[in-house]
């Protein structure tokens, strides 16, 4: 990764940022804006060049990461549940961008059949691994014999990220322990909680466990969020998440490479 690569997804960045029209999806895009460069530049490393990339992004949500990668040269496609796929906006987007965005309704039944006898360089799976809630082990089978050749590439966060632990003790302290807040659970869709966060080496045991067949590149990488709080409660968050990205293992999110041997 160098400066040419660093330059390079910046402008990406940048010109993506400007296609949105929706206050809510900008703010989306700022408060991820680290992790999708973040991203893209783990890419430019692995891969040398975007030109003509297959991609594939399992949770589109709103083409954010699509759209970075589609600038950058590579060859995006999309899926993700309908009330992300037909938005108007997104659907707007898709076609702007000249990307197919199709809808899957669930992933734990939908995306073997969605995948058959497709092929990728590479399929993007960020930030979903927390929201799972069924066994994923036909689903990782079904992903790794889409990139014969190629890559998974798994981005989740760091259950151990030190900013998270005054909200660990404060729920502690009040006797309402850890997980999921309830009013949260009867509030929000399924697929909306971050139902389990792993540890670096959780995710090196979880993939192990997939089987001799799979090689998974297990990594704590620093990051940081546009969090919107109090000036203190920011000011407060911001030591931590700059304390814990110079700790390797409770660094702010966590990168897995996953390929198939």
């Amino acid at each position: 990764m160098n400066n040419g690569s660093d330059n390079r997804v910046e402008q990406a960045l940048a010109a993506a940022e400007a296609m949105l029209e929706q206050p809510s999806s900008r703010y989306y895009f700022s408060y991820h804006r680290v992790r999708y460069k973040a991203m893209a530049m783990h890419i430019a490393g692995k891969y040398g060049s975007f030109d003509g990339l297959r991609v594939l992004d399992v949770g589109s949500h709103q083409l954010h990461f699509i759209t970075v990668l589609q600038l950058l040269g590579a060859d995006s496609s999309g899926i993700d549940v309908g009330v992300f796929t037909e938005a108007p906006e997104n659907q707007q987007l898709a076609a702007r961008l000249g990307v197919a965005n199709q809808t899957i309704t669930n992933l734990e039944a939908d995306l073997a059949a969605f995948l058959h006898n497709k092929t990728y360089d590479l399929i993007v799976f960020s930030e979903i691994l927390e929201h799972i809630t069924f066994n994923p082990c036909m689903m990782w089978k079904a992903m790794l014999q889409s990139v014969p050749e190629g890559n998974i590439l798994v981005t989740t966060p760091n259950v151990f990220a030190l900013h998270k632990l005054p909200g660990y003790f404060s729920r502690l302290i009040r006797l309402q322990g850890y997980g999921i807040k309830v009013d949260e659970i009867l509030s929000t869709m399924t697929y909306g909680h971050h139902w389990k966060e792993y540890s670096v080496p959780e995710l090196r045991h979880y993939f192990h466990l997939l089987g001799e067949d799979v090689t998974a590149e297990v990594v704590a990488v620093p990051g940081s969020d546009d969090f919107q709080g109090s000036r203190l409660a920011a000011a407060v968050r911001g030591f931590l998440i700059w304390l814990t990205n110079r700790i390797p293992l409770l660094r702010f999110q966590i990168f897995c490479w996953v390929r198939p041997g």
